[in-house]
């Protein structure tokens, strides 16, 4: 494997806008990574550095930081934050070069890119994810109508990976020549039985608070600031949540169990850690903005269990 032609064709594919590549072209970028992937498990520190490389060639900031720091006040304002939220944001970008240096690790596996959208999806994980949908742009509040008029000639294309974790991705799929928002969902996350309704509907309204960023930026910016990206789609994750009554505190608890296995994970690992990992940091930022009782009822849930005691 050639991996400075490998970091040109992920250049090239950057600069495109992310494109759906064709399975010819696709195979070569997973394939690539599935190998570095496969030799760092098996203890190769030495593809640390082509890992790097190649993460490099993924994004090209053009925005300042200072431009960004105004694209998301702007955002918050839209959403609704209040001041004094929004102040609690603001100081918690300034500590982003701290977190920066904090691993921002997954507890990685091999999955790198997604196969082509499978436009036979499952019908019944299609029902339920449209549903929430349906329930959070037609909600009140302001976070919500900015994401039903982003949304109103651009609907979400859903893609159910066949996988049996417990996470999303929001991504983009350009058809005809258009930016389409695409969120890819693992199948174990559209299992009524190991996930509930406010916990599927926190992390589908987490992914769209990744929608209204990234559709409010100029089509050419592909930045790396990452943890930003995670405290606005937290903070407007969980405001769309609760203004469509789902019990918004789950997105928090999720967060913490995370974090909790995040550092656990990290420190088997040997890593040198900070007091505060980036997810501890988004715990914190989320339990400060909307307080740890801050609970609104699941009012469709309750009219479930009305309707089963009958």
């Amino acid at each position: 494997m050639n991996v400075v032609k490998l970091g040109e064709l992920i250049e090239k594919w950057s600069e495109a806008g992310f494109p759906y590549l064709a399975e010819d072209e696709r195979k070569p970028i997973e394939q690539g990574f599935l190998e570095l992937f496969g030799a760092l498990r098996k203890g190769d520190e030495r593809v640390r550095a082509d890992l790097e490389f190649l993460d490099s060639k993924f994004s090209k900031p053009i925005l300042t930081d200072y431009d960004l720091k105004e694209h998301f006040s702007r955002l918050m304002q839209k959403c609704g934050v209040d001041e004094k939220q929004r102040a609690l944001f603001e100081n918690k970008l300034q500590v982003s070069d701290i977190c920066a240096k904090v691993p921002m690790e997954r507890l990685r596996d091999d999955r790198c890119l997604y196969v082509a959208v499978d436009k036979e999806a499952d019908t019944q994980y299609q029902k339920r994810a449209e549903n929430i949908l349906t329930r959070i742009i037609e909600a009140k509040g302001e976070a919500n109508e900015l994401l039903a008029e982003i949304l109103k000639d651009n609907p979400v294309i859903f893609y159910f990976e066949d996988r049996n974790g417990q996470d999303a991705c929001m991504s983009e799929v350009f058809l005809h020549g258009k930016r389409r928002p695409l969120m890819v969902i693992e199948k174990g996350m559209m299992d009524a039985a190991q996930v509930n309704e406010d916990y599927l509907a926190t992390t589908i309204t987490h992914e769209l608070g990744h929608w209204i960023d990234f559709a409010s930026r100029p089509v050419d910016y592909f930045g790396k600031e990452r943890h930003w990206q995670e405290y606005f789609a937290d903070i407007s994750g969980y405001q769309m949540a609760k203004n469509a009554g789902y019990d918004a505190q789950v997105l928090i608890s999720e967060k913490e169990k995370f974090a909790k296995r995040h550092r656990e994970w990290l420190t088997r690992t040997n890593k040198e850690l900070p007091d505060k990992t980036i997810f501890e940091e988004r715990v914190d930022l989320l339990h400060n903005m909307f307080g740890k009782n801050d609970k609104q009822v699941n009012t469709l849930s309750l009219i479930q269990a009305k309707q089963k005691m009958r």
